[in-house]
């Protein structure tokens, strides 16, 4: 910001590659941009300067990238051996995870330890694909490759080559159609449970209610608990530790199902009770298993998770028809 009212904004990076640098290693460079706004969006120029041999890459929105006066471009064709960038610094193993197929299938995999040089050299042809994970990149990953240009995630879509040739639109279908089939499923549960019907509460019932609403109760502040205890871990890791990678996913929902798996289980034994109805029983278990596999699809990925989570509906749905029935009377709940 060179005034008061700026009509742009300069940013530096003094020494990208600064352990090189101390380390005598010669691979470090300066970076300048200018930008119309005070975002990084807003850049329409930039100079990369290789402070090892002092060769200059820039580029300027519309008219291309340059090293020194000759125009370079991204390689076009089908290299002999290809040559895939990726910094991994601080990445989680949940994105290492994601990256396998990357390392599986390219044995050329490169970091030379100066993220906008080698980015420049992307530029000039001479790597096919860059990957950045830094944590200062949060969440989503930076990903450049020569035909996309730039991916925010190394899971997105490609929709250039054919589409069913890549697993990751494929996984798109997968969850596309998991995502029908359980709000399918799901219509298929309540219409099979009907509208309840106001039971007779006799003693042993009442027993009952009040026990499970005792538990209810406990487990306000249990529940309350856990999530300010996520929230906060959360918070400590993102805001104060800095550690973007944290998955999400597994924020407050994984222990939510692992205590109601153990409620259910407790509730299951209460009932042992004040009942012997075969049919309640064995309803009760399998709504049991259908929350354990509904447990499970949290803790898997990709179809596995799918499968995990349309079965457990799907076996809710089927443990109740068959306990309709059995009972020949509406799902008292």
């Amino acid at each position: 910001e060179l005034s008061e009212k700026p009509k742009g904004f300069v940013i530096m990076d003094a020494i990208d590659g600064s352990a090189n640098a101390v380390r005598g290693v010669p691979f470090f460079c300066s970076s300048l941009a200018f930008a119309t706004e005070n975002r990084l969006s807003s850049i329409t120029d930039g100079v990369i300067t290789n402070l090892s041999t002092g060769e200059m890459y820039s580029a300027s929105e519309g008219k291309g990238a340059f090293l020194d006066d000759k125009q370079i471009t991204v390689y076009k064709g089908t290299p002999l051996y290809k040559i895939v960038g990726v910094n991994t610094s601080g990445a989680s193993q949940e994105i290492m995870k994601k990256l396998q197929p990357v390392f599986e299938h390219h044995s050329h995999t490169r970091h030379f330890g100066a993220n906008a040089l080698e980015m420049a050299m992307f530029a000039q042809g001479l790597m096919d694909v860059f990957i950045d994970l830094r944590d200062n990149f949060g969440i989503t990953q930076c990903v450049i490759d020569s035909k996309k240009q730039i991916f925010k995630d190394v899971t997105l879509i490609d929709l250039e080559n054919p589409f069913l040739s890549n697993e990751n639109n494929i996984q798109l279908i997968y969850d596309l159609v998991g995502f029908i089939v359980v709000f399918f499923l799901i219509y298929l549960f309540k219409t099979t449970a009907g509208k309840p019907k106001k039971p007779q509460i006799d003693k042993h019932l009442a027993n009952f209610i009040s026990q499970k609403k005792a538990l209810s109760i406990l487990l306000v502040p249990i529940l309350l608990g856990l999530a300010f205890f996520n929230f906060y871990d959360w918070f400590n890791n993102v805001v104060i530790l800095g550690k973007y990678d944290v998955n999400i996913d597994f924020l407050f929902f994984v222990d939510f199902f692992t205590i109601l798996i153990l409620v259910d289980v407790l509730l299951l034994l209460i009932s042992f009770r004040y009942t012997e109805r075969y049919s309640q029983l064995i309803r009760n278990t399998g709504f049991i298993i259908s929350t354990i596999m509904l447990r499970l699809s949290f803790a898997a990925s990709g179809l596995t998770s799918i499968i995990f989570l349309v079965t457990g509906i799907l076996f809710g749905v089927v443990i109740l028809a068959i306990f309709k029935r059995m009972e020949k009377v509406n799902y008292l709940g």
